[in-house]
């Protein structure tokens, strides 16, 4: 039986703990409303916290900085078709 597959994308505010899991237009929405921060727009870095790969999945955690300002994004993928063929997950 095949798994349903997996895609997560959701973001976290790390400066002031009020978002935490919500979709990229959200965190957009709090980053230029709270901390007046367009992420479009504005220059910032991005380091990888983590990233894990397993036989039907693989994950990633990264911080977002723009000043004094972070988010974390963490994403999360079932490997499907020739990728998992690779890691013998089908």
């Amino acid at each position: 039986m095949r798994k349903k597959p997996v895609h997560l994308r959701e973001f976290s505010c790390v400066t002031c703990k009020q978002e935490v899991g919500v979709p990229l237009d959200t965190m957009k929405h709090h980053m230029a409303n709270i901390h007046k921060i367009d992420i479009a727009k504005e220059k910032g870095s991005r380091q990888m916290n983590i990233h894990l790969d397993g036989t039907d999945f693989y994950e990633s955690t990264f911080t977002w900085t723009f000043g004094e300002v972070s988010f974390t994004e963490h994403t999360r993928d079932s490997r499907t078709g020739e990728n998992a063929a690779l890691w013998g997950a089908e």
